[in-house]
């Protein structure tokens, strides 16, 4: 049994990433905003909010901290656009390999407020 096996009776949501991205496009104008192509599609996972999220993330995040997704470890990039199978949106703050086995990841979200 795997360290994601203990939170698989909460993974009942998906999620999708969408990257932030800066640069140029083909014209050479700056470009600035989030991808409309999702780098990750329906990743399963577990949604927590209030004081289980909060064991997830460290006390400078907590008041931010808006709920803690956790699923199999992905790149998912810091400040990415994190739509869960709920239509909610949020804004990642950071993932975290949980004790660095490779196995479960923590995705620390504040509310997307555009």
């Amino acid at each position: 049994m795997g360290f994601l096996d203990c939170f698989k009776t909460e993974m009942n949501q998906t999620y999708s990433v969408y990257p932030y991205l800066t640069g140029l496009d083909s014209n050479g104008n700056p470009q600035e905003g989030f991808s409309a192509v999702a780098s990750i599609t329906n990743q399963p996972c577990g949604y927590f909010t209030g004081s289980s999220a909060e064991r997830f993330v460290a006390d400078k995040y907590r008041t931010d901290l808006a709920g803690v997704v956790i699923s199999e470890v992905v790149a998912v990039p810091d400040g990415a656009k994190l739509v869960l199978s709920t239509g909610e949106n949020f804004i990642v703050i950071y993932a975290d390999d949980i004790a660095l086995q490779g196995e479960v990841m923590a995705i620390a979200l504040r509310r997307d407020n555009a």
